[in-house]
């Protein structure tokens, strides 16, 4: 197992209490054990199956999966290295699609008719190199995205009369295909056949106005030279867009012209929203309720479905920082103080007023002298300790519903996760570190598909904030007993996997709250479905 030191400050070590006695092989673990999650944003609807073609580094042939799970999926390999593929669905599910899958570094697909290529069908991802710690299971997301670009043509027809019809038309230099490995369209290219039922035509009021034919069709997209190829000037080279229309009086009018402008404008602004998407909450991420929590398909030790907020305490959206609170305290930094009247019997939400007038002031310090659950030092706990070297010994091993901060800012059932529920969401879950409008942390991936995202937002030690962007500590429920001055927490960073640790109580976290069961607090009207 993993041993790991974490640094809130040069000053200040954090010794991770994640690891077990009796270390040693685990016959579960022999071979390679990779588990997926998948995010499948790229589409319209999730699809009803994926294929996973691994490639054995030693040259054998590729071995091919097919499940019909879309969002999480596990399988054991031989111990080496390999190279992937994954696409929605199976070969032969996508029928009018020639695919070339014998070899990863020449791996690609094309479609056998323009007709076919309608975008929002085909969903595709590879990874050069999947290769995992001898003898330990790797977890990892994989984001496929849509090779079949939406593309929208328009061009003035001046002199159409009457009930004319588009009969078809034709765009050059378009791409045959899609270059797996590379990620790339295809530098062969086509001439794309633009049917009739793509068209239409503006009906304008104004007689004399130029009417606009418009084309709306999928494609595979350009093959870039330096991120652009409006600048060539070789008409080969060129998209080159031909219509024929047919007028009311039967004769047929044929029109041209060069669109390769807004052709390669368009492919770029699909690659520029496919980078961004990368950075928000997966589609498949769902509010219960509208209720501001999202399912990931786990449980409480109770077999209860466990709901994950999707943002901090105090925070609105999932990459902010919230509040930040030392262990059972209920009043963070900056956070105005209050008072909060006692919960009433049978559950609910309690009450608060904001003390005004008073001599107590907001948290502005994090240590010793000013925790709320100790005499000055880290040996005179006053509350929650189980040994009395380390203050008087209560026996309390999990904070009380008054010391709480989700509950008392939610009301029941919300509650801070337990170090037992942050161990369901390590060990069950897919971690994937990234970031979400240029703040960096880690998407959660659960058994179902869902996500959350964590922001890495650091700690506060004394009136330094650490770590911002780099790691992030989240505030478990549970007393770290064997060192009681700290409780367990999560610990995510850059340098590490997720780990369940043990922080210093006085230390300022987040706090990333969960309830059980379908009744939960509302959160603000305007707050978004969707992110």
């Amino acid at each position: 197992m993993k041993k790991l030191l974490f640094y809130l400050a040069l000053a200040t070590t954090l010794i991770s209490c994640h690891e077990k006695d009796g270390e040693g092989s685990d016959p579960e673990n022999d071979g390679l054990n990779l588990r997926f999650a998948i995010d499948w944003s790229a589409l319209a609807e999730k699809p009803t199956g994926l294929t996973m073609l691994f490639y054995p580094a030693d040259g054998s042939k590729a071995l091919n999966y097919h499940f019909d799970a879309v969002d999480m999926v596990s399988v054991t390999l031989e111990d080496q290295d390999y190279s992937l593929i994954c696409f929605n669905q199976s070969v032969e599910e996508f029928q009018n699609f020639q695919f070339d899958l014998e070899d990863y570094e020449t791996a690609s697909v094309t479609a056998l008719s323009s007709d076919d290529l309608k975008a929002g069908t085909l969903a595709i991802t590879s990874m050069k190199s999947v290769q995992g710690t001898r003898g330990h299971n790797r977890k990892g997301a994989l984001t496929p995205i849509g090779l079949i670009k939406p593309f929208s043509i328009s061009i003035p027809a001046p002199g159409l009369q009457g009930a004319a019809r588009v009969n078809g038309g034709t765009l050059t230099n378009l791409s045959a295909g899609y270059n797996i490995r590379d990620r790339k369209p295809l530098e062969k290219t086509i001439e794309q056949a633009l049917p009739a039922d793509v068209w239409t035509i503006s009906t304008l009021d104004d007689a004399d106005a130029t009417p606009v034919l418009t084309a709306r069709f999928g494609s595979f997209g350009v093959s870039l030279a330096n991120g652009t190829r409006a600048a060539l000037d070789e008409v080969e080279q060129r998209n080159m867009l031909t219509v024929s229309v047919l007028l009311a009086d039967g004769t047929t009018k044929e029109l041209t012209a060069d669109v390769t402008d807004a052709v390669v404008e368009q492919y770029l602004a699909a690659l520029e929203e496919e980078t961004n998407g990368e950075c928000h909450v997966s589609s498949a991420t769902t509010y219960v309720n509208q209720m501001g929590c999202v399912d990931l398909g786990l449980f409480d030790d109770g077999g209860a479905p466990l709901l994950w907020a999707v943002s901090n305490l105090g925070g609105y959206l999932p990459q902010d920082e919230g509040f930040y609170y030392a262990w059972g305290e209920v009043v963070a930094y900056g956070q105005e103080p209050f008072i909060v009247k006692p919960i009433e019997e049978g559950g609910g939400k309690p009450s608060s007023e904001i003390i005004e007038g008073e001599s107590n002031s907001a948290k502005t310090i994090y240590d010793w002298a000013n925790y709320a659950y100790c005499a000055g030092t880290e040996t005179s706990m006053t509350k929650y300790c189980s040994d009395a070297d380390y203050g008087t010994v209560d026996k309390l091993t999990e904070l009380e519903s008054a010391d709480d901060a989700a509950t008392l800012f939610f009301g029941s059932p919300w509650r801070i996760p337990t170090s037992a529920d942050f161990e369901k969401l390590v060990n069950e879950c897919v971690w994937e570190w990234t970031s979400m409008d240029g703040v960096s942390g880690c998407k959660v991936y659960g058994p179902n598909g869902n996500s959350i995202f964590l922001p890495a937002v650091g700690a506060y030690r004394n009136e330094k904030l650490t770590g911002n962007r780099q790691a992030g500590y989240y505030w478990s429920s549970s007393l770290f007993t064997k060192m009681p001055n700290q409780s367990y927490g999560l610990a995510i960073s850059t340098e590490t996997d997720p780990l369940v640790i043990s922080l210093p109580r006085y230390i300022g976290s987040p706090i990333r709250p969960v309830c059980c069961g379908e009744t939960v607090a509302p959160v603000p009207e305007d707050t978004p479905n969707t992110h």
